[in-house]
């Protein structure tokens, strides 16, 4: 079996012709030529109808997403009938489903694509820097609202799936009994059951109707979810896609199921990027650092990143290499943004030599207590042997006033981490930093606005995967296109 021919554009002898009416500058005919360039996959082996090509399948996915269409249904009917698209297509017409499947089993070839882009940039002198911004936005999941269920209905919800189900086996086992190998037509329309309906009858009579084959896999599928869902202690979860989590979205902040589409950006181009399922950005860092790494056509020389990004044992590891690292903890990032206030005296305490003690000014001992390991470091507390009431320094030590004892926190590099946050009250550090705001906000706004993404048109992990391959891709094509204009591309 191989893929349906994808001739090289050329002039029509009849009709209205795509290729003579669309202009040389056209963001179709950059698109065109960069895939046209890039790797291709080979067509599979063994019988069968040939299939479309992946040519034209990722031109028109990438043409829609740059353009702001993102509905496969759409993307169709612009293949009919949209100039662009036609000329992309080169006379063929994919159904939305072929179209849909695409952008859902085409991650690694879209990452081809993107990889391509990178070279061909670099090759027409779009130079990157070296010096990468990190940050990520969330995405709204393609779930329904009236599926994710809270951890208090966990068991309520269980328990009516289960009746269902139940419900249908009994079913099934007596149509095996009577012989019944195939459904009757009655006359009678039976509304079929949706996992909507089961859903919303918790505490109320069970919803009534068919259990389809369809039916009775989602309804299993959402058992395991909840179940593994409850075991793994989570506050919500979601049974049109499970693989979603709770986070905030959008500027207004509000709480809702999505995916976090990450990025690492070098002189405006992506250089790392794709999906995650985490709520926040913690433990983020060095996996877009090492994927920049990897692709940046130049040695990445600094990073970049808000607080949100901030570990200390990973940012103490970072400061031991050659990399300038601009990522400040929290307070420091508030302290940037607020005036500072009037210096206070600090208290210091002492290590005691050969003891794992410390002592206070005031000669009260704080022996070991205890021990964690966060942000990739080791924590070590200590607490005071006597009580601190009566202390002349307990007003200033003690941070409520019914506190009786003065704890401390020592992290393994505090000393070093203490000196690199010191100085970003030097202004070009802050210079930095505040540069990192455009050079990657900038990239989130062209995504929302420009290119109209605000929401996940698939479910799962896997499938956002893809779609977060084909956004990073089609964000690229957009924006070396713009800086080419006036040029001509080199592929070769």
């Amino acid at each position: 079996m191989a893929f349906k021919p994808h001739p090289p554009s050329a002039p029509l002898l009849v009709g209205y012709d795509p290729h003579t009416e669309i202009g040389e500058e056209h963001l179709a005919r950059f698109i065109d030529a960069v895939v046209e360039s890039a790797p291709c996959p080979e067509a599979p082996s063994g019988p069968g109808q040939p299939g479309y090509h992946p040519k034209m399948l990722a031109k028109i996915s990438m043409y829609a997403y740059t353009t702001g269409v993102h509905s496969s249904r759409r993307i169709e009917q612009n293949c009919n009938g949209h100039l662009a698209y036609m000329y992309l297509a080169r006379d063929d017409r994919p159904c939305y489903r072929t179209i849909c499947d695409a952008r859902t089993d085409f991650k690694a070839y879209f990452e081809q694509i993107w990889l391509h882009l990178l070279v061909l940039g670099s090759a027409n002198g779009i130079k990157t820097l070296g010096r990468i911004s990190i940050d990520s936005t969330k995405f709204k999941a393609d779930c329904s609202e009236d599926l994710i269920i809270d951890a208090k209905e966990y068991d309520a919800v269980l328990a009516r799936l289960r009746e269902h189900l139940d419900l249908a086996q009994q079913t099934d086992a007596r149509e095996d009994e009577e012989g019944q190998s195939v459904r009757t037509s009655i006359g009678v329309s039976v509304r079929r059951l949706q996992m909507r309906a089961i859903v919303r009858s918790v505490g109320e009579p069970a919803a009534e109707g068919e259990i389809t084959p369809r039916m009775r896999a989602r309804i299993e599928s959402g058992i395991q979810t909840l179940e593994q869902a409850k075991e793994d202690g989570r506050n919500h979860v979601s049974l049109s896609d499970p693989d979603a989590r709770m986070m905030p979205i959008g500027a207004g902040r509000r709480i809702a199921m999505g995916h976090m589409f990450e990025v690492a950006a070098d002189g405006g181009l992506l250089v790392a990027g794709g999906s995650c399922n985490a709520g926040g950005d913690t433990g983020r860092l060095m996996p877009l650092l090492d994927e920049a790494q990897k692709n940046d056509p130049v040695p990445v020389t600094s990073v970049s990143a808000d607080s949100g990004y901030f570990e200390g044992g990973t940012i103490a590891k970072l400061l031991a290499t050659d990399l300038d690292v601009v990522i400040p903890d929290a307070t420091t990032a508030g302290a940037m943004r607020r005036p500072e206030p009037e210096p206070k005296d600090k208290i210091e305490f002492t290590k005691i030599e050969g003891r794992n003690a410390y002592i206070c000014p005031e000669g009260n001992v704080l022996t070991y207590k205890d021990g964690w390991d966060s942000g990739g470091q080791r924590f070590t507390q200590y607490k005071t042997k006597n009580i601190c009431t009566d202390c002349p320094l307990a007003d200033r030590c003690l941070s409520k006033p019914t506190n009786k004892y003065r704890y401390i926190n020592i992290q393994q590099y505090g000393a070093e981490l203490k000196d690199y946050l010191a100085g970003f009250k030097d202004p070009e550090i802050r210079k930095a930093y505040y540069a990192r705001g455009p050079a990657i906000e900038t990239i989130f706004a062209v995504l929302r606005t420009t290119m109209q993404f605000s929401r996940w048109t698939v479910r799962g992990d896997k499938k956002v995967a893809s779609e977060a391959s084909l956004l990073k891709v089609s964000f690229q094509a957009r924006k070396i296109h713009t800086q080419m204009r006036g040029r001509r591309l080199i592929t070769a």
